[in-house]
């Protein structure tokens, strides 16, 4: 994960799950498949620390608002979009765009989701992935001019059977993935992304409903609710 230009990161802030070559903790490694690249180690846990203010929850908080913005739950069209909060002690960030990047691993296949945004449009979106081992392009975003209320979605050649289409411009295409147009490689993508279980204690959606999100989680993971239980017990 790498995103800048957001509230007190002006730089690029990176997060990995990615363990190094370390030999310590070996218990703290897994591995994830994957259908051409073999099995993927990770980090089981990893944690954020630091000191007071110094960005800590502002991570949690990016995160926390991309997987709102995915769902559609604070986006209308021709609004602003809410995770715009650049860093504003400089004039040469305070209007500029936010990058996001992030690649993950969903049903066995690589991505890399990479968004650029403004405060009320998308400045550019990609999305790639990796069935075969080899890079595949299955869309990127064509910026139309600012008195057009829409942008372009061009497909890559492995989604030739896909048309272009529109999307607004403070709108994700991946969420049109969700619901609206079925596609497995982008659809797969959207799922992971916002299936990830995100608790931000500043939020007010998360202080009224923290534990209604978890009990439905748990109830569509059987065995991780029954690893609660007996570490409970």
């Amino acid at each position: 994960l790498e995103f800048k230009n957001y509230r007190s990161f002006k730089g690029i802030c990176s997060f990995t799950t990615e363990p190094t070559s370390s030999k310590a903790k070996v218990e703290n490694l897994c591995e994830v498949e994957t259908n051409a690249e073999g099995n993927k180690k990770v980090l089981r846990v990893s944690l954020i620390f630091g000191a007071n203010a110094s960005g800590k929850t502002n991570i949690i908080k990016f995160l926390y608002g991309f997987r709102r913005w995915l769902l559609n739950i604070d986006n209308r069209v021709g609004e602003d979009i809410a995770l715009y909060q650049p860093f504003k002690f400089d004039s040469a960030t305070a209007d500029a765009p936010t990058e996001f990047t992030m690649e993950f691993i969903a049903q066995k296949v690589r991505y890399k989701y990479e968004v650029h945004f403004v405060r009320y449009r998308i400045t550019s979106e990609s999305l790639l992935s990796y069935p075969n081992g080899k890079q595949t392009q299955l869309y990127e975003r064509i910026l139309l001019s600012d008195d057009k209320e829409s942008d372009t979605i061009k497909f890559g050649s492995s989604l030739s059977s896909f048309k272009p289409f529109n999307v607004f411009k403070n709108q994700l295409l991946m969420s049109k993935f969700l619901k609206d147009t079925p596609c497995e490689p982008i659809t797969n993508a959207a799922k992971y992304l916002v299936d990830m279980v995100i608790s931000n204690g500043f939020h007010e959606d998360t202080i009224l409903g923290e534990d209604k999100e978890m009990l439905r989680w748990l109830y569509s993971h059987p065995d991780y609710k029954k690893m609660l239980a007996e570490f409970l017990t």
